[in-house]
């Protein structure tokens, strides 16, 4: 019998999601699909929740989550509630019904892979999501100037004289630490690695910057897909 190809999906945000998402729609003997997530998202509802919960972020995990749920009626609701925003509340205005979800199951469940693992439960999702490190991490752009700028949200949405304009000479992340042995393996197992599409430096290589992501893309025999959307 035929073995489904292997598909490793890496980034996060919408990016991510869209590519699941169509890529769901093929039968499963023809895709494995596993969504390897960068864990530096610290914007919005999830950096919020991630400084007061001291987690790794869940924004992106909900994402890839709800883009390889189950198709069925009883799926597109549990889909539906957990891409649901509140828009009002004192303290819940702007957080999204997903991501409390998972903080929730990460104190029951002790760590953000078993929430994920129940989650899959819940959503009925089709492969896997993972995350690209065990430590929730900082993004560290330093730019042309020699301007460093630390956060992703910093430097995806400038502030504090940082205007967008000047080139990104480094990216790294804080504090040092190294890829999760569950996305290394499934890295080096893959048929395919398809990077993007989204932000280049947010999504895109906040994953590919930790450290050995990159050597593990290099020794893995998989093709490799970077996914742009023209400027």
């Amino acid at each position: 019998m035929k073995q489904p190809k292997k598909i490793v999906v890496i980034g996060g945000g919408t990016g991510t999601h869209t590519v699941l998402s169509g890529l769901k729609k093929y039968p499963p003997d023809f895709f494995e699909l596993t969504a390897i997530v960068t864990v530096a998202d610290s914007g919005g509802s999830t950096g919020r929740l991630r400084d007061e919960f001291g987690y790794l972020p869940v924004g992106d995990f909900r994402m890839a989550l709800v883009a390889l749920a189950d198709d069925s009626e009883s799926s597109s609701i549990l889909r539906g509630l957990f891409l649901h925003r509140f828009s009002k509340g004192e303290g819940l205005k702007g957080h999204n019904f997903g991501n409390l979800f998972l903080v929730a199951m990460t104190d029951i469940a002790g760590s953000l892979e078993g929430a994920i693992e129940l989650a899959s439960k819940v959503l009925r999702v089709r492969g896997k999501v993972l995350p690209v490190s065990k430590e929730k991490l900082t993004l560290v752009a330093e730019y042309g100037s020699g301007k460093i700028v630390r956060g992703e949200a910093h430097i995806d949405e400038p502030d504090d004289g940082h205007d967008g304009t000047e080139r990104i000479r480094a990216l790294t992340i804080e504090p040092p630490t190294e890829i999760a042995v569950a996305a290394r393996d499934a890295i080096l197992a893959a048929d395919l690695i398809i990077l993007g599409p989204g932000d280049l430096y947010t999504s895109t290589l906040a994953a590919v910057v930790v450290p050995g992501v990159a050597e593990a893309i290099r020794k893995s025999p998989a093709r490799i897909a970077h996914v742009r959307i023209p400027s």
